[in-house]
């Protein structure tokens, strides 16, 4: 089961490279998208270090729930403006 975080972190690499290499062609949701995976990337990085380091990844596993709404709120907020996705 420990290698499932390194899993995780290569699969979130590959969507965050990805995403940055076509960020300029993409909309507005998608470039948040783009942008939460780079976060989570990081965030999910510095867990998995903060709970061997110091025995508790807590704070930083807040940090990374709450960037996670936050950049989801965000697409949401701007998928839900087009009248097409409103009215499906």
């Amino acid at each position: 089961m420990a290698f499932l975080p390194y899993i995780l972190n290569v699969v979130l690499a590959i969507a965050a490279f990805i995403g940055m290499v076509r960020y300029k062609k993409l909309t507005i949701p998608f470039k948040i998208l783009a942008f939460s995976m780079v976060i989570s990337l990081i965030l999910s990085i510095a867990s998995r270090i903060a709970a061997i380091e110091y025995k508790n990844n807590a704070p930083v596993s807040y940090l990374e729930e709450w960037s996670n709404y936050l950049f989801y709120a965000l697409v949401y907020l701007f998928l839900f403006k087009n009248k097409r996705f409103k009215t499906f």
